[in-house]
Parts: C-alpha cells; structure tokens; sequence
C-alpha cells in the first residue's frame, strides 16, 4: 500500500474457510457435491478429494447468517 487506509475505511465482506465432509458415499460424485456446497456458502475457492474424506475451501460471505 502506498496511501495510508483508516480501518473505518476496511469492510470484511468475505472470508475463506475450509469445510471438512467425513465419509462421502460412492454413489454420489464427489465434485458435483463439493462444487454444489462450495456455491451454496458463497463459491469454491479449492476443493480435494482424499479417499472417502472431501474438504472444501469456500469464501464465505460474512455479512450473511449461517
């Protein structure tokens, strides 16, 4: 930054958070799953697929309620 920014000026709008999904079942794909999580909170920033584990890091909108 070169121009100094008063932090009343700085809005938190968004923040990314990792979402860990325990045991996905084979009959579902996984990354229509991820991705249609992923939208629901805000998008999908990564998603990974280990096994029958999945995590997911979206960027949560924090201006809305869970």
């Amino acid at each position: 930054l070169t121009k100094r920014i008063e932090r009343a000026q700085i809005r938190l709008t968004s923040s990314p958070f990792w979402i860990k999904i325990g045991s996905c079942l084979p009959e579902f794909d996984k990354k229509d799953l991820l991705h249609a999580i992923g939208v629901t909170f805000g998008g999908v920033i990564k998603s990974e697929i280990n096994g029958n584990f999945c995590r997911l890091k979206i960027n949560l909108d924090v201006q809305k309620p869970l």
